[in-house]
Parts: structure tokens; sequence; C-alpha cells
């Protein structure tokens, strides 16, 4: 959607959204899109959580930066997405799990050891770059929450820290560790413990030194998707023009049931439909920005069909929409099968939103260029309804691939 942006705002943005595996692949499919028409060369910043995160962070790392052109085909495929596709092909989660489990176990680190094994794994893909390695341009901006005050926690290039904590500049911080951070998702993986020193934090709140000092130490961070699962709060209040990918998960429709487990269901039920209402007034604030002109820029998300928003447009139709909106959002191992949809699915859905809400004229981009499925031999509907079978179940132990 484009119109007369504030002028206020500067730069272009695009956000990852959280959601496992499921967004990681959405994504990538959206990004070889956004690449064939010329925008990531276009990008100021890439704000993201949680699995969106994880992509962000081989993004940052994988590719050559600044982008004087779009990357051809091939190069897109060796440095971006055959990397990303053999790790979504591994369950991250188990091991990290069972690996933290016996750690606390062990050392009596209870709540921290899964998620610190998570970012060792993180360490293994990415190696031991650390935030101020990361690219000038496009600011990389990865998404956490703040437990201890309550607000969002980004590192970036330049500094890390939240509003209400401060910011620490320059920060020698490695870039597993934050994406670790941003896709610790609760109950699974228990927050990370950045071990800041309040000294360090410049800005913040103005408090009691000694409850300043006591509130940083102990500060702990969570998934990103715990604040803001859309990844917009870091860039929607000053850049012009935003795009939003959204993987994320949605709300499904549950009966009440009877037994002993009944109330803890019911409370798991009521934290999703809190949930769920947070990220339909985030979106409704976004969508309605772009229609007031406040900001410019493009929303498509994992639920959505090309056709609902351009009759005859090319991509999944509806049921196999559906299917896709109710793959598990998971750090476990996916199938080529799977892979192969999601990718494409994120593909289209970039393409007809551009096409739909973008002119050519806002960035200098390409919209007509030429369509190419990442994977057309996984185009046929049905053939992906068959595939997609199961995909929804979460498996205690993981799948094996």
């Amino acid at each position: 959607m484009t119109g007369p942006a504030d002028s206020r705002r500067n730069g272009v943005a695009l956000c990852l959204s959280g959601g496992g595996y499921r967004a990681l692949l959405f994504h990538l499919g959206a990004l070889r899109r956004l690449n064939e028409v010329g925008l990531l060369t276009r990008l100021d910043s890439v704000s993201s959580v949680s699995g969106g995160s994880i992509l962000a962070a081989f993004l940052a790392t994988k590719l050559p930066w600044p982008q004087g052109a779009a990357l051809s085909t091939a190069e897109f495929d060796t440095r971006l997405a055959m990397p990303v596709r053999a790790l979504a092909r591994q369950d991250i989660r188990t091991p990290a799990l069972l690996r933290g489990i016996l750690r606390a176990l062990s050392f009596g680190l209870i709540g921290q050891s899964a998620v610190e094994a998570l970012a060792e794994r993180l360490e293994s893909e990415l190696g031991t770059a650390e935030l101020t390695g990361l690219p000038v341009r496009p600011d990389f901006i990865i998404c956490a929450t703040d437990l201890a005050f309550g607000v969002l926690f980004t590192f970036r290039r330049s500094r890390l820290g939240s509003y209400r904590a401060g910011y620490l500049k320059g920060p020698s911080f490695r870039l597993s560790r934050a994406v670790a951070a941003s896709a610790c998702f609760p109950p699974i993986f228990g927050p990370l413990h950045p071990k800041l020193d309040s000294r360090q934090l410049k800005g913040g709140l103005r408090l009691p030194a000694g409850e300043r000092d006591r509130l940083v130490r102990g500060l702990t961070l969570s998934d990103g998707g715990v604040y803001a699962n859309d990844a917009t709060e870091a860039v929607w209040k000053n850049h012009a023009t935003v795009f939003v990918s959204d993987g994320g998960g949605s709300l499904d429709f549950a009966e009440d049931t009877q037994g002993p487990t009944r109330l803890l269901k019911l409370l798991s039920r009521y934290v999703m439909i809190v949930d769920a209402q947070a990220r339909a007034v985030r979106k409704r604030i976004l969508i309605g920005a772009y229609q007031n002109g406040t900001l410019s820029g493009a929303y498509w998300s994992v639920a959505g069909s090309p056709q609902r928003y351009q009759p005859g447009a090319p991509g999944y139709g509806p049921e196999v929409a559906e299917r896709i909106r109710r793959i598990r959002t998971d750090l476990d191992a996916f199938s080529s099968a799977e892979i192969a949809i999601l990718e494409n699915h994120g593909y289209f859905l970039a393409d007809v939103a551009l096409r739909k809400h973008v002119q050519d004229s806002l960035l200098g981009l390409d919209l007509a260029a030429p369509l190419r499925a990442p994977h057309p031999e996984w185009m046929h509907d049905q053939r992906a309804l068959r595939a997609l079978r199961g995909s929804h179940k979460t498996v205690l132990l993981g799948r094996k691939r």
C-alpha cells in the first residue's frame, strides 16, 4: 500500500516475524522474490523475531553487503537458500533441550541450560561472528523480550539493550547468542541471561542505584515474539516504508474439555487468546498506517492465499493455504516437501502483495520480473495437500530426516 508517507520518517525496513522453521522457510521464499524485484538492495533495516531472526542472521552473514544489484538465482541458492534448507532439515530443538536438561542436573543451571545449548548449536551454523561484525547497511535488528523491564530488547551492530534498561554501545556479543535469545520460545527454552553490567548501560529509567543494579544484573531475555511477534516494533515508528513477512501462528478453534487436565488447558487457552488479540491489534494498526498514508509498504501472511489478493494470481489455492497455516511452528526437522511448499508459498504471496500494494516508482522496483517458483515440482495443490498431512503435529522427541 502506498501513500504520502510521513516526512519525519526515513528509510525502508523489512520485518521477519517469528514462527520457528515455518517462518524461516516462508520468509526464505519471500526473500527470493524481493531479491528478484530489486528490493533487497534498497533495504535500510531488517528487523526480526525468533525464526525470522535465524534467517536474518544467515542473510547478514552469508550475503555480500552492501548489494549493488540483485543476486543471480544461482548465487541466491548457493549463498542463502541451500544453507537455510540444510538447517531446516535438522532438529535443533530436541538436542538443545536434552543437553540443557543434562547440564541442569549436573551443574544446577536450571532454566538457562537449554537456551545456552541452543546458542552453541546456532554458533556451529553462524560461526563466532559478533554484533559489531554485522553489516553497516542494512541495519540488522535482532529482537528479544526484556523480562525484567517488560519491553522490547534489541541487538544490533551499534548497540544492545532496551529503552528502560539502557543501551551498551559497540557491544562485544556473539550473534549466535543474540539469535538464541530471540528464538528461545517458552516453555521449551528458558530465558537467556546476557550478564550485563548496569554501569556500562547508558540511558534507561532513572531508578535508585541499588534497584537498577539488581534489575540489570538479573535481567533475562525471552523469545521476541512474547513482546511483538511481527517484528515491527523496532522500525514502524521511524521508517517511511515497511514490508512485513508474517509467518506466525494463528488461533484455531477449540472446545472445552473435562478431566484432570482441564484447568491447565483453560489457562493455556486464556494465554493464547490474549496473544492472538494482541497480534490482531498490531496488524490493524499497521494496515491502518498503510491506508492513511503514515506508512508505505506491504504485508503478507503465511495464513493468506494469493487468490484472496487477486483472483487467478499464481500460487496455492485457499485449501492448501489453510493446510500451510496449520504447519507446526517449531525448530524440529522439516521434510523436503514441507520446505519446498513453504518456500513456494512465501514467494508467491510476497509477489502478489507487492504487485497489489506497491507502485514500481516507489523504490524503482521491477515488479514485472519473471516469476520462477523455487520448487515448481511442488506447485500442484493435491500433491501439496497429501505431503502436508500431519505437518501440524509436534513430535515430542523430534522427527528424524
